[in-house]
């Protein structure tokens, strides 16, 4: 077992050790140059800047968590749901590399997501949500393909994508902590968290390196598999029935922002008569600029809604509180007000 003191030192030398790899990326990009391959597409800011960011989160998780594991964990090999997150990931960092290389299909990408699922399904991690098998495969690979996408979609300004998922990671962590869940996962998350933290020293307006779509798909596969395991199925188990309504909610206050963001430009588009997977200036964080928030404002809102709405999903996942705790509902509310009032402001706000 990990102790307290185990995962802050874990923390803080991954934090460390990140800094330096990132530092290292930033510096080399000049030499070994890796920039979006599809550069004629529609961004917000300039694509021109270094996309390694998500190479170093690849080296940190993976390689460091392997690292740690025998260091504090030597009597004990990886477990079978560990093995399949590491291949998982693998394929998704991959996937987004080869992407940001030579600008893959959608048909790539999504039979690469599809395959993620399939692992994940193989090795025992599924969502529960009816007893029928079949309703709970299809919607596992449903939610890690929608996941994965969501959260690439959500790359779209400085800062955005890792904020919202240092929240995202916290809750997670949050539950792991309270359920007494895998202990190996206390310093993976940590591990995570720590990276993360130390790329938005790089990634923070004005950006200097961008997450690019081998981050973007690595950590949305990331996410979408360690929300399936603590989330939707918040003891830490993947077996068993976990029906009614319940998970729902605390998914939705959990992923609050790629949720609301993915739902905003496909509506939009659609109604539009564009296709909801071309990139655009038309996200939600871009109409809260257009509104006069700087992108500073934007990020630092979205960490803060992140991890509020992160912490209320932690409690109800674990417990602490129910759906009928006055502290819900009021969550659930705001969740449902940020939803409705991001989406709006995309409806009313004219494009500069």
């Amino acid at each position: 077992m990990f102790g307290n003191n185990n995962v802050l030192i874990v923390f803080i030398v991954s934090y460390a050790v990140a800094l330096i790899i990132f530092w290292f990326l930033l510096k080399q990009s000049g030499k070994y140059s890796l920039r979006k391959a599809n550069i004629s597409a529609i961004r917000f800011r300039s694509q021109t800047k270094p996309v390694s960011g998500g190479i170093g989160l690849f080296i940190m998780t993976l390689f460091t968590g392997i690292l740690f594991s025998y260091i504090l964990n030597k009597n004990s090999g990886f477990s079978p749901h560990q093995v399949s997150i590491g291949f998982a990931l693998i394929i998704a960092f991959f996937s987004g590399l080869l992407d940001d290389i030579i600008n893959v299909s959608p048909l790539i990408k999504f039979i690469s997501q599809v395959l993620i699922g399939i692992i994940c399904i193989q090795s025992g991690i599924i969502i529960h949500i009816t007893d029928i098998e079949m309703v709970n495969i299809s919607f596992t690979i449903l939610w890690i393909v929608g996941i994965m996408n969501s959260i690439n979609m959500l790359d779209n300004m400085d800062a955005v994508t890792a904020v919202t998922s240092v929240g995202i990671l916290l809750g997670i962590g949050g539950i792991n902590v309270i359920m007494q869940s895998d202990a190996g996962d206390h310093y993976y998350i940590s591990i995570i968290l720590a990276s993360l933290v130390a790329f938005l020293y790089f990634n923070w307006p004005t950006a200097k390196m961008y997450m690019g779509d081998n981050g973007s798909q690595f950590m949305g596969a990331l996410l979408a598999i360690y929300s399936i395991i603590y989330i939707w199925n918040p003891s830490g188990e993947i077996t068993g029935s976990f029906m009614g309504i319940k998970p729902f909610i605390v998914v939705f206050l959990a992923f609050l922002i790629p949720i609301t963001d993915t739902f905003t430009v496909t509506v939009n588009r659609l109604l539009k008569g564009g296709s909801p997977f071309v990139g655009g200036r038309d996200h939600s964080t871009h109409f809260l600029f257009y509104r006069g928030l700087s992108e500073k404002s934007i990020a630092a809102l979205f960490l803060f809604v992140s991890i509020g709405m992160n912490m209320i999903a932690m409690l109800l996942a674990t417990g602490i509180l129910g759906l009928s705790h006055p502290i819900s509902i009021v969550s659930i509310i705001l969740a449902v007000s940020y939803f409705l009032a991001a989406y709006i402001n995309t409806r009313i706000t004219k494009v500069p």
